[in-house]
This record gives structure tokens, C-alpha cells and sequence, in this order.
């Protein structure tokens, strides 16, 4: 037989397809004939498809014309040493969570792979279920690996934002009391949590100085990104507010106007008997208790005082909000002619305290003898219009109470036949015009508020007489002449 003596063992690579063709082997053996060989004969034969990665025993068999034949053996290794083809998503933005943390899915699904004999593998690094901390750009890596252990890898950027507002807590409400606005108050700042970064806290109230009432002021939150949430506080100043009504009128503070419709005008009361007494109320329409620091707490000045009485003095020195009390003035005058004075309340409401006004009055005689001895009624009537108490031409004394003062006016014609007429332009209010005769009686009395007025006395004898103006706490009197009728 002839001596046949195969190659060594072979390698084959698989194709794109994982297969490959077995060759023609025969010119790697080694035949030794002594005659003639007759044919060599390889199995499987050249041409065999092979499937995949697996290891081909290749035979070969020579025979020479006597049909003797032997036969060597040779391993032939088909291999797949082709890598897979990978391509990766396009990059991508992720939002980070409420902890600024993000944890990575699994984007092994995502990559587009191909591989001859399609057994692979796909690995992510970092791996799925890593959290990532912060805004950040992440790169990731994704590799295929096939069953031969061949690989290709790709990658993408995975970019984390951040979208969540800042916690922001506001500091509790705050309630002040004053004796008047505004009060000033320090706040304390929102306290605020973010997932990282710098936060900017901003107010819509600038300052720390706030109005009588509720303010609400909005803080705000607002972190590097935009982010931005908010809180509101509200701060409240209680104050005072003291309101003083007659008859359901107002009277302000300071008023200088008296009249019937609020009380404060009490008429004319005669002197020798009788008084009136209006009622007046305390309002506080404030927000905070009233306190009524005065002693008493309703007070009575002025140099004509003595001629009004407080009735009852309030039971308590506070007036909580929304409440009031009442109390009552007598008019009882001691002395006739027109009486000033005011009411003076002092109280914890800073802006109004002292809160005044004026009250006035007139004393009357009861009976006046005339001329001819006829008995003559007074005409005091008290105008109802208001009637400011002027106080550019007059004195004060530390009561801040009104003192007498000689005014200048004017009487013509004079002599005259008992009707004359009153310039009274200097006068600050109205006026009672008196005449009294030679033996001090008072002969005629009217009351008028006008500047100028016309006088007209009948039955008056001729001869001298004085004629007395008297406006509030101001007098002056003229020596006038009636020659004839």
C-alpha cells in the first residue's frame, strides 16, 4: 500500500453567513507509491458546507492500481473570528428626580446589532440600575459580544436636567401690636431645600416697615435652572383706632365747629335753672384694645369748664376692637353769655391723642327789664350752622383754652334814630349784640352771625346808650346816640 502522510491540523474562519467551504486539501499530503498511485481521495469532500463554529476530521485516503490503499487523518477547526456590528441610540436629556438623582434604565435593548451567526451578547456600562447625582453629561458604553468572544462597542451621551422647584417654608405669620402704624418688623427668612445647586430667595415687600392691617408678602424660591416655587407670609399690625360720634355723627379730631346735629352745640340754657346733656361715644374701630390713659378719662377744659359736667365717667380704661361705650355731658351754665370748651380724651391711639373737640353753649337771663320798664325775653338763639372758633387773634394759655380779647368794630350811623348797622367783619364767630341803657338795664338782645347787620330797636327813648358785642370769649362795647325817630 502506498505510505500517505496528511498536513497538520487546519484552521477554517466562517463567513457572513457562519459557513464556509471545506477545500481541496490534497496538495498538503504526501504520498510514497512503490508503483503508481492511482488516486487520493479526500472525505469530506472539497466543496462540503460547514455550519457554524465546530472542528471537521478530514480523511485522506490514497490507493495505487493495485487497489491498495491507506489513509491519514488531519482536524480542521472552523472558527468565528468576525464581530458583531453595533450602533448605539442617538444622544438623549433625562430628568433628574424630586433627589436630583437619576437611576439608568437598561439601553441594551435600544442598540442595533448584527452578527454573522447572530449568538451574542450586549453589556452596558455604566450598568442599568446605576444612579446618577447632579446635572451631569454621562457617556455610555454599550458592547456585543458573540459567542467566539468577538466584540465591537458604541456609545452615547446621556445628559441629566434639572426640573423640580425648591422646597420653600415660610416663617410663621406675625401679629404686632402698636399704638399706631406702621410697625417695624425683621423677618425671618423662608427656609429652602434643593437638590443642589444655588438658590436665590426673593420677596415682593421691600423693607421692614408695614401699615396698619395684613400684608401678605410672597417669598420665592429660585434655583440655577429656573426652577422656581414659593410661600406667602403674612404680617399683621394691630392698632387702635379711636372715633369719637354725637348722634351718630362724627366729630374729628379737632374739630373747632360745634353743632346741634352732633351734640355739640348745647343751646341756650338760662342761667338761673334748667342745663341740657347730650350723649357722645367712643368707638374704637381699630384692631388692637383701646386704652384710655387720661385721669379722669374724659376731661373737660377750657376757662369756661366749670359750666359742663361730665355725667359718668367709663367703668373700665379699655375699649376692645369693634366695641364702645357712651357717656354724657350737662350743660348747666353758672353765668350768662356764650360758653367754650372742649372735650379732651387722651388714649394709646398715638396719632389722635389728645383727641379734642369743642362743646359750647350759651347762658341766658331768665328776664331782662326794657325800656319803659317792659320786660324784654332775650333772642339767644344759637345759629345751627357750624361755627369755627377762630383762634388767629386770640391768646392761649397752657390749657390751650380761650382767653377774652378786645375785638375792634363798627357802628354808624351814630347818632342815630334807633336803627343803625354792625360792621362785624373782625369777629371769628357769630355774635350776640346787647344795648344797655343809662342805668345798666339791658334794653335790647339778638343773636346774629352775620358780619354785617343791620340793627332796628324800637321804643328805645332817645338818649345814650352802649351797645355790647359779644363773639365767643371776645367783647367790645360802643357809647351810641339816638337823637330822634
Amino acid at each position: 500500500a502506498p505510505t500517505v502522510t496528511c498536513p497538520g491540523n487546519q484552521s477554517l474562519s466562517l463567513d457572513a453567513n457562519c459557513q464556509v467551504a471545506l477545500p481541496d486539501y490534497t496538495s498538503l499530503v504526501t504520498v510514497d507509491e512503490n508503483c503508481t498511485l492511482a488516486d487520493l481521495v479526500q472525505s469530506p469532500a472539497p466543496g462540503t458546507i460547514v455550519n457554524g463554529e465546530t472542528t471537521v476530521t478530514i480523511t485522506m485516503t490514497a490507493i495505487d492500481e493495485a487497489a491498495n490503499s491507506s489513509t491519514c487523518t488531519f482536524s480542521v477547526d472552523v472558527v468565528d473570528d468576525t464581530a458583531p456590528t453595533i450602533t448605539c441610540p442617538s444622544d438623549i436629556t433625562e430628568q433628574l428626580d424630586a433627589n436630583c438623582e437619576l437611576v439608568l434604565q437598561d439601553f441594551t435593548s435600544q442598540v442595533t446589532v448584527t452578527d454573522n451567526c447572530n449568538s451574542y451578547t450586549v453589556t452596558q456600562v455604566p450598568a442599568a440600575g446605576t444612579v446618577i447625582t447632579g446635572v451631569s453629561v454621562t457617556t455610555i458604553q454599550l458592547t456585543a459580544t458573540d459567542a467566539a468572544g468577538n466584540s465591537s462597542s458604541c456609545s452615547f451621551n446621556l445628559g441629566t436636567i434639572d426640573v423640580t422647584a425648591p422646597t420653600i417654608t415660610c416663617a410663621s405669620d406675625v401679629e404686632v401690636s402698636v399704638s399706631c402704624g406702621p410697625a417695624t418688623v425683621v423677618l425671618t427668612p423662608p427656609t429652602v431645600s434643593d437638590c443642589g445647586g444655588s438658590v436665590t430667595i426673593t420677596s415682593d415687600y421691600s423693607g421692614n416697615t408695614f401699615p396698619v392691617g395684613s400684608t401678605s408678602i410672597t417669598w420665592t424660591a429660585t434655583d440655577q435652572y429656573g426652577n422656581a416655587s414659593s410661600c406667602v407670609q403674612v404680617v399683621t399690625v394691630l392698632s387702635p383706632e379711636i372715633d369719637v360720634f354725637g348722634n351718630g355723627f362724627e366729630i374729628e379730631d379737632g374739630t373747632k365747629a360745634t353743632s346741634f346735629s352732633a351734640g355739640t352745640n348745647f343751646g341756650t340754657v338760662p342761667s338761673c335753672s334748667g342745663s341740657n346733656t347730650n350723649t357722645f361715644v367712643i368707638e374704637n374701630n381699630g384692631t388692637d384694645t383701646l386704652y384710655l390713659t387720661g385721669t379722669p378719662a374724659i376731661q373737660i377744659i377750657g376757662v369756661h369748664a366749670a359750666n359742663f359736667t361730665v355725667v359718668q365717667q367709663p367703668s373700665v380704661a379699655y375699649i376692645l376692637p369693634g366695641d364702645q361705650f357712651s357717656f354724657d355731658v350737662t350743660f348747666d351754665p353758672v353765668s350768662n353769655g356764650n360758653k367754650n370748651a372742649r372735650i379732651r380724651i387722651l388714649s394709646n391711639d398715638c396719632d389722635e391723642s389728645p383727641y379734642t373737640f369743642f362743646i359750647r353753649g350759651r347762658g341766658t337771663p331768665c328776664t331782662q327789664g326794657g325800656g319803659g320798664g317792659s320786660a324784654l325775653v332775650l333772642n339767644d338763639e344759637i345759629n345751627e350752622v357750624q361755627t369755627p372758633v377762630e383762634e388767629y387773634s386770640l391768646q392761649l394759655n397752657d390749657e390751650d383754652a380761650l382767653i377774652a380779647d378786645q375785638l375792634t368794630i363798627q357802628l354808624y350811623p351814630n347818632p342815630n334814630n334807633g336803627r343803625f348797622y354792625l360792621n362785624l367783619s373782625e369777629l371769628p364767630e357769630d355774635a350776640m349784640v346787647m344795648i344797655y341803657n343809662s342805668l345798666g338795664q339791658i334794653v335790647y338782645s339778638e343773636n346774629t352771625p352775620n358780619k354785617l347787620s343791620e340793627i332796628q330797636t324800637n321804643g328805645l327813648n332817645m338818649g345814650a346808650y352802649i351797645v355790647k358785642v359779644i363773639s365767643g370769649e371776645n367783647t367790645s362795647q360802643i357809647r351810641m346816640l339816638i337823637q330822634n325817630h
